[in-house]
């Protein structure tokens, strides 16, 4: 399992590297001129978000999956890899991106290293949703098919934040701890993931290489 993980990190290291310092080098601009640190770990997980995206990419171009079939590895094991990679890149450039972003605030701004945890879980859960929400759509369809239906897949929740949300009453919310509410939102995320990747294996189960 490692090793399939550890795949998808060596053929993205230098994509993944050069990203993540020009994207640091502007995120800390970025952050200094709209004076929030918040927005260095929610940039630098931005990067990441289509990592686990290019590795279709180049698997369907190195042909990989049939490769991999060959070996001793089971079809859902080859599909909990890439679940782990997209979750473990968002994990891992949040983490960096919270502790530069926590050093930040206190050199700088002042503004308390509970905002920019605060930033940083919650936006890595709707990063995840994002990616669990593509990864059955890619399974199924390929790199080149799949692109427009995922752009599809990340605006409509855009769409229902715009333009559904400031309709509808929110006030029982209001009235609701908001640890209860985060809590609420991480179990719906991860229930969703498992669904997703249980839906990916099955997808994957029925493909022929």
């Amino acid at each position: 399992m490692m090793g399939l993980i550890l795949k998808d990190y060596y053929s993205l290291k230098n994509y993944l590297l050069k990203q993540l310092l020009v994207g640091l080098a502007v995120c800390l601009v970025v952050s200094v001129i709209i004076e929030s640190a918040g927005f260095l770990p929610i940039m630098l997980m931005l990067m990441t978000v289509n990592a686990s995206i290019s590795a279709f990419a180049i698997d369907e171009s190195a042909k990989w999956d049939g490769y991999a079939l060959t070996l001793p590895l089971t079809r859902a094991q080859i599909v909990l890899a890439r679940y782990l990679f997209a979750a473990g890149s968002l994990l891992l450039t949040g983490a960096v991106g919270a502790v530069l972003g926590i050093l930040l605030d206190s050199i700088v701004f002042h503004a308390g290293a509970l905002e920019v945890l605060g930033a940083t879980a919650g936006v890595f859960l709707v990063y995840l949703l994002m990616n669990v929400l593509s990864l059955p759509v890619y399974y199924k369809m390929g790199v080149e098919k799949a692109r427009l239906i995922t752009i599809i897949l990340y605006l409509v929740p855009f769409a229902i934040f715009v333009g559904i949300l400031p309709s509808i009453d929110l006030t029982v919310l209001e009235a609701l701890p908001l640890g209860w509410i985060a809590a609420g939102f991480a179990a719906a995320v991860l229930l969703l993931t498992v669904l997703s990747c249980l839906l990916s294996v099955r997808i994957y189960r029925g493909k022929e290489f």
